[in-house]
């Protein structure tokens, strides 16, 4: 069967169409479901970007109180000598024995003492020389150069425990044992975290107690919560009458230490959308 060439180009042209017509369209499937995507990515709630119309702000406050179960205080030893090596030698000595008496005598552990500071440091001395005698028109100023006297080593380590009663031993001790300074007795609670959290349930309680009062005295709804603050305070109870203990000739005297309470504050404030 024979076609003539019209036929032929139309045979010819009519497939080639075809895959024109399919690309086409399959780009026009694919465009479609990218608007698809970008438009499901970009769906927000309703009123989700609405500003709020009417606002208040309300505050709360909340408080924990606890008994300390920690203790912490902490000594130093101090040890002079003419030069450094002797100064540091003297220092070391006295703390080693100190320690030493701590775990083995009153059974601290090491996580039970830590050393916060380790010094030595030049002494001086400001030596005046001699002058001209003064006149009663003129005194001649006194001249005179800093001069090197000796050193000094330091050391300080804190004590933090949960057994008061070693704490007490200790505290009696320490200066007999050779410890100069003995200071910054305060106490503690191990996990505050336990009381800041429940402190802030309290604060939060309360104030969510005042938006719902106001609310309801405005003939109004509570709605979406805008914004939120907190802030507390509460922390190491210091024990006022922490000294250096003295040494009598009966022994070392062991100081009565009490914990007392320690107090958690946690202050919030809410603000409320009204509706």
């Amino acid at each position: 069967m024979e076609h003539s060439a019209p036929q032929l180009r139309s045979l010819f042209l009519e497939p080639r169409l075809a895959r024109m017509v399919g690309v086409a369209l399959f780009a026009l499937s694919l465009y479609l479901v990218a608007l698809s995507l970008n438009a499901f990515k970009t769906f927000t709630i309703i009123g989700d970007d609405i500003p709020p119309q009417a606002v208040f702000t309300v505050s709360g406050e909340g408080e924990v109180t606890a008994v300390p179960d920690t203790a912490t205080f902490s000594f130093g030893v101090v040890a002079e000598a003419s030069d450094a090596a002797t100064a540091q030698g003297e220092m070391t000595k006295r703390l080693n024995t100190i320690m030493t008496q701590l775990r083995s005598e009153f059974g601290f552990t090491d996580e039970e003492l830590t050393t916060t500071s380790y010094d030595l440091q030049p002494r001086y001395e400001w030596k005046t020389e001699s002058h001209a005698p003064c006149t009663p028109a003129f005194c001649p100023p006194s001249e005179g150069k800093r001069e090197l006297v000796g050193f000094e080593a330091h050391t300080s380590v804190q004590v933090k425990t949960q057994d008061f009663d070693k704490a007490r031993k200790a505290l009696g001790s320490l200066a007999s044992l050779g410890a100069t300074d003995i200071s910054s007795l305060s106490f503690t609670v191990k996990d505050p975290q336990v009381l800041e959290a429940q402190a802030r349930e309290k604060a939060i309680a309360q104030a969510r107690q005042e938006a719902v009062a106001v609310a309801r005295a405005l003939g109004v709804s509570l709605g979406r919560v805008v914004s939120y603050t907190e802030g507390g305070w509460g922390g190491p109870v210091p024990f006022a009458r922490a000294e250096a203990v003295k040494v009598q000739d009966e022994g070392p005297v062991e100081p009565d230490i009490s914990p007392g309470e320690t107090t958690i504050r946690k202050q919030v404030s809410i603000t409320y959308e009204l509706y």
